[in-house]
């Protein structure tokens, strides 16, 4: 929704998407592909995201792992170019 409001104003400062400024959003809504100009989006994959993590905080809470077993976990993402990002 913060995208939506900045959209706005530079609607009401007259700054053209894509034309002057390339808009993208964190988080594919449905809403993303109804505005005008339809929302460049990266959408994160949060449910996998707390999943994982939770299961490395139970394993930490049960005494399972110690800080060499900690790690970066990299997770996928989507990006849906639509029309508010010039190419």
């Amino acid at each position: 929704m913060l995208t939506f409001h900045k959209k706005v104003d530079m609607r009401e400062n007259n700054i053209k998407i894509p034309e002057d400024i390339s808009l993208c959003a964190i988080g594919d809504s449905k809403f993303s592909s109804l505005i005008n100009p339809k929302l460049t989006t990266i959408q994160y994959y949060y449910k996998e995201s707390g999943i994982k993590s939770s299961r490395m905080l139970i394993d930490i809470l049960r005494g399972n792992c110690n800080k060499e077993d900690l790690k970066s976990i990299k997770l996928g993402y989507n990006f849906s170019t639509r029309e508010s990002v010039k190419v």
